[in-house]
């Protein structure tokens, strides 16, 4: 709700495009102070909605129990790094793809959760150094675990890492989309999250948005130019509104 210099109450609703979704009982699970964000919880998901918005994006930060019975309403959901999605809700997800909705699990943490979905295989335990994204044709640096995976046949790579600042060598893969029903599901093996708070990696950030755009081929509105300039669809008195917002000050 907004109030306007006149003094009269004027609603704006958001337009549902990118859900961010905000686990609440993952968020619990793993929290050792109640009602605390401290301890680093919510870095990974304050990286990706940076690297979304600067995507241009219009993104809403969701807990599960806003999305519940409203995911049919939202072109595409991001799971930012999260270990854990209560069963019953992660089942509502997995339903919601195969109606024709889309999903995307950013982190090995959030990509565990739906390695059957994604029709992936898990290999050794997740590297831990720094590793080099390859979008594009050009290397960002990435700082967070990485994990290795063996793609099925419904699987298919989108995006390499390598372990140095080369192309040359083996690589592995960043991330692979599947056709699960009517929808599609998407899984980044790399945390994601921090790296891009730590360091504003345009690689990392063309690259998130890339693969959501792939999926949420549609949006609304796009807005060209300027990364520094985030956006926000909402509707009002029945029109639609289109907020742009400076944030390079």
């Amino acid at each position: 709700t907004f109030l306007p210099v006149d003094g009269s109450r004027v609603k704006a609703t958001p337009v549902p495009q990118v859900a961010l979704m905000l686990c609440s009982k993952a968020f619990y699970r793993n929290n050792e102070r109640v009602f605390s964000p401290w301890g680093g919880l919510l870095e990974p998901i304050k990286g990706i909605l940076n690297a979304l918005v600067e995507g241009q994006n219009s993104v809403e930060i969701l807990n599960e129990h806003h999305l519940k019975g409203k995911l049919d309403q939202y072109p595409i959901v991001v799971t930012p790094e999260w270990d854990y999605i209560p069963p019953a809700f992660r089942e509502e997800l997995i339903a919601y793809v195969k109606n024709g909705g889309q999903l995307v699990c950013v982190g090995p943490k959030s990509a565990r959760l739906f390695q059957k979905e994604l029709d992936v295989k898990f290999t050794g335990k997740p590297i831990d150094k720094p590793i080099w994204l390859e979008h594009k044709d050009w290397l960002g640096g990435v700082k967070g675990e990485l994990q290795r995976v063996k793609l099925g046949s419904r699987a298919k790579a989108f995006g390499k890492v390598y372990r140095e600042n080369d192309n040359v060598g083996p690589a592995e893969v960043a991330a692979s989309i599947a056709k699960l029903g009517k929808g599609r599901i998407a899984g980044v093996y790399m945390a994601c999250g921090v790296a891009y708070n730590t360091c504003r990696n345009t690689v990392l950030r063309d690259f998130l948005n890339d693969l959501v755009r792939k999926l949420h081929a549609k949006p609304v509105v796009e807005v060209e130019g300027s990364h520094l300039v985030d956006v926000s669809v909402m509707t009002k008195d029945g029109k639609l509104c289109v907020n742009l917002v400076n944030t390079a000050g």
